[in-house]
C-alpha cells in the first residue's frame, strides 16, 4: 500500500520498530515548525504620546456621549402617560395632564396635549436613543 507524503514532512522507509518511532517523531517536529512559521505576525508600530492621547480623548468623548444617552433613555422610561381609547379624528379629546412643548430658535412654540400622540413620540425618541447608544458603544474599542 502506498501513502502520499505531505510536501513539508520528511518520510523515511523503516525496517525495524525503533526506527519507525524516530521517523514519526521527525514528522511531528517538522509539522510543528511549519505551524510556528504561520503564526508569526508583523509587529505594529507603537503609537507615540500624541496618538495615545488622541485615542484616549476620543474614547472619553464617546463614553460621555453614551452616559448622556443613558440618562435620556432612563428619563423616557420613567415617563408615564395614562392612555384612554381616543379617536384622533374627533374634535374632542380627553386632556389627561400631559403635554409636549417644542420651542424653536425663533421662539415659536408648538404644544401638543394629545396623550396618544405624545406616547408615540416618546416611544420613537426612546427607540432612536437606544439605537444611537448601541452604535456608539460598538465604536468604543481599544486599538
Amino acid at each position: 500500500m502506498k501513502t502520499k507524503a505531505k510536501p513539508s514532512v520528511a518520510t523515511l522507509e523503516v525496517s525495524n520498530p525503533t526506527e519507525k518511532a524516530e521517523a514519526t517523531k521527525l514528522k511531528v517536529l517538522n509539522a510543528e515548525k511549519i505551524e510556528e512559521a504561520e503564526v508569526i505576525e508583523p509587529q505594529k508600530p507603537k503609537p507615540n504620546l500624541e496618538m495615545t492621547t488622541s485615542i484616549i480623548s476620543d474614547l472619553h468623548t464617546k463614553i460621555k456621549h453614551v452616559a448622556r444617552l443613558n440618562y435620556y433613555i432612563k428619563n423616557l422610561d420613567e415617563f408615564t402617560i395614562e392612555l384612554q381609547d381616543e379617536d384622533l379624528t374627533k374634535n374632542e379629546y380627553h386632556y389627561q395632564g400631559c403635554s409636549l412643548v417644542l420651542n424653536d430658535d425663533n421662539r415659536n412654540k408648538f404644544e401638543l396635549r394629545n396623550p396618544v400622540l405624545i406616547s408615540e413620540v416618546v416611544g420613537f425618541l426612546s427607540d432612536k436613543l437606544v439605537n444611537k447608544r448601541s452604535e456608539i458603544e460598538a465604536e468604543i474599542v481599544l486599538p
